[in-house]
């Protein structure tokens, strides 16, 4: 009896232990939380050193929106980070931040030493153009055009296999812990529990499963991080399928196999189905998505405002000013709303409805970086065969705040009004013809 015990639980050890393998293997990156306090939209960009210094491969930027309580940038990063820099900005001015957390993507367990380093609780190891004061928020004042400060992270920089270690130890010990209190808990006359170990253990291909859905919508859409709670999820249906499978002698495959499906479908559809019926008010499954979910409860002002109707009387004069069927480039959202009403195409198109006059994922990324010259911008638009921008200054908007392109538009209209003849403005939107 104790043989079988010691058997069962090495056997669940041994299941928790590719739980954490599964986890780790699709999450090896990392992900820097910003929390701000900031009162006007602003952009910071983030660099790391893995030991090659400070690259422009080895960056990424995030757009930082009042109002949204953190920011969250991922880091694709397999190697340990030495050095992590932080660039607030391109204005002086200050910068007030609640906590900066740089945390690995692959653990598990909140264990501080090895899952994450408050950068706000350290002391930079370089500061350029910038004043640095702790008080009830970081300030950062930038008195320079290229303010920047670094942290060390070499107390953090642990190798993926420690991460992995120190996951698979403490899960495989949970796993045990579970495992033996079920079988002790419920003795159902000598019944070998291992078929039902064994059988239940499909529950690891639950979040494989959700990361490849995951990393394909996120191509479309901004990509909702539940990616720990499916996991735990997973973990349930594993342990609930296992109860039943050893409660039920005969059938129990079929058992298992229709609860994992059965809670699988439920738990993936059911916080859509409530936050669409107005059970729930508010996105509570980690940051709500940026398309507009409708809701039966919201009134018909709450979807005439979040929609493109509001924008009608203008987009209709917007389609008197431009030439038929001519090109034209806005933010993501105005483009759709402007080519479904008039005559005119855009040229920024979702990818799975992109055409060969449609600007690529590359030549969108060079339009989003705020330093790009007039020059470049005019000869991509020449290129693009783009007559039009429309600039749209609804704040209100979350697809418009979301857009890098839109303060990249106001910019360079900004700074170089003889290169855009403006044609009208409205309440939210703005033409201008490109001079060529």
């Amino acid at each position: 009896m104790r043989w079988r015990q010691l058997i069962d639980s090495a056997l669940f050890f041994l299941v928790g232990v590719s739980f954490a393998g599964v986890f780790a293997a699709f999450n090896p990156d990392y992900t820097l939380i910003i929390e701000s306090n900031f009162f006007h939209r602003a952009s910071v960009q983030v660099f790391w050193n893995s030991g090659d210094g400070f690259l422009e491969d080895q960056s990424a930027t995030a757009r930082i929106i009042p109002g949204e309580e953190s920011t969250r940038v991922r880091i694709k990063e397999n190697a340990a980070i030495r050095q992590l820099r932080l660039d607030s900005g391109k204005q002086p001015g200050s910068y007030f931040f609640s906590k900066i957390t740089l945390s690995r993507d692959a653990c598990l367990f909140p264990v501080s030493a090895y899952c994450f380093v408050e950068l706000t609780q350290i002391a930079p190891v370089r500061t350029n153009q910038v004043k640095v004061e702790i008080d009830d928020y970081f300030e950062i004042y930038a008195s320079g055009i290229d303010p920047n400060i670094v942290w060390s992270t070499e107390v953090f920089s642990h190798r993926i296999w420690v991460i992995v270690l120190l996951n698979a130890v403490l899960l495989g010990i949970l796993f045990s812990f579970i495992g033996v209190l079920i079988t002790r808990g419920f003795s159902f006359n000598g019944i070998n529990s291992r078929p039902a170990i064994v059988s239940t253990s499909c529950a690891l291909l639950i979040y494989p499963l959700y990361w490849a859905c995951a990393e394909v919508s996120a191509q479309y859409f901004e990509r909702i991080s539940i990616d720990r709670p499916v996991f735990f999820f997973s973990v349930f249906i594993f342990f609930s399928g296992f109860l039943l499978a050893y409660n039920n002698r005969q059938g129990w495959r079929h058992y298992a196999l229709r609860l994992t499906l059965a809670v699988l479908l439920v738990g993936l559809i059911s916080p859509e189905v409530l936050f669409h019926l107005g059970v729930i008010n508010q996105w509570r499954f980690g940051s709500e998505p940026s398309a507009y979910h409708w809701q039966i409860d919201r009134t018909f002002a709450d979807n005439f405002n979040h929609s493109s109707l509001r924008y009608q009387k203008e987009i209709t004069q917007i389609g008197e000013f431009a030439e038929q069927e001519s090109r034209f480039l806005s933010d993501r959202a105005s483009s759709l709303y402007i080519t479904a009403s008039e005559d005119i195409y855009l040229v920024n198109s979702m990818p799975h409805h992109r055409t060969e006059s449609s600007l690529s994922e590359g030549e969108t990324k060079d339009l989003c970086n705020t330093e790009i010259s007039e020059p470049e911008f005019s000869s991509l638009m020449r290129l693009r065969q783009v007559s039009y921008i429309v600039i749209n200054h609804d704040e209100e908007n979350p697809h418009v705040a979301r857009s890098c392109l839109t303060p990249v538009l106001a910019q360079l209209v900004g700074k170089h009004p003889d290169r855009f003849s403006h044609l009208f403005s409205g309440p939210n939107l703005s033409l201008y013809q490109i001079v060529r």
